[in-house]
């Protein structure tokens, strides 16, 4: 396309050509500008000094016009700042469109939720529960599974109270702790390791599944 722009290159070398035109082409634009046919050329919004050394040192050429069309590359802060149905083929961004469904916390929550239509899995399997607070479902949700948990940390006190299992989780813990200070591999590969022996009503009460 035609179009008539102020143009500010940065060569890899450090020097800046400064033009006023109208280029008929991407070609005709590198050119006028004395880019190489066969250099890369990038420009950007926002400052990434690391990005833009990066490039640079790997033979690339910035165009300092954030707004010009004629780019290899497109690198910006914001999403907004590239015109995404404008890119031709061959042009690279680092954004994409529609991509909420992964880069938010909501959409990727939302994506996940999803899951199970593709696969034999859920998604609280992935990630911790999660809720959407900004629908009236998501609330309803995230205060039954609260009211749930609340309950069955009531019941595991109670459990633990009447049964002692916490002590004897505890004392377990403490037995494993000190074991594992004491060289633990060397003790498990042991057979007269009576320490490490658990018996099967212990296996049995810490396995209860309330």
């Amino acid at each position: 396309p035609i179009k008539g722009e102020t143009s500010i290159i940065v060569t890899a070398s450090g020097s800046n050509i400064t033009t006023t035109t109208i280029y008929r082409d991407y070609n005709d634009w590198k050119k006028k500008n004395s880019v190489p046919p066969d250099s890369p050329v990038f420009c950007m919004t926002g400052w990434y000094p690391c990005v833009k050394e990066a490039l640079l040192s790997r033979g690339w050429t910035f165009n300092a016009d954030p707004t010009s069309p004629y780019f290899d590359l497109k690198w910006s802060l914001r999403s907004i700042d590239i015109n995404q149905e404008n890119l031709q083929p061959w042009q690279l961004t680092n954004h994409f469109l529609k991509n909420i469904a992964l880069t938010t916390k909501i959409g990727l929550l939302k994506s996940l939720q999803s899951l199970s239509w593709l696969v034999d899995s859920n998604c609280n399997d992935i990630i911790p529960r999660g809720y959407d607070l900004t629908n009236h479902e998501g609330i309803i949700d995230f205060m039954d599974d609260f009211k749930y948990q609340r309950a069955i940390n009531i019941l595991k006190k109670l459990f633990y109270d009447i049964t002692g299992i916490k002590q004897i989780r505890n004392q377990l813990d403490k037995q494993i702790d000190k074991s594992l200070d004491n060289n633990l591999e060397t003790q498990i590969d042991s057979t007269n390791n009576e320490d490490m022996i658990i018996g099967d009503k212990i296996i049995d009460l810490l396995n209860v599944n309330i």
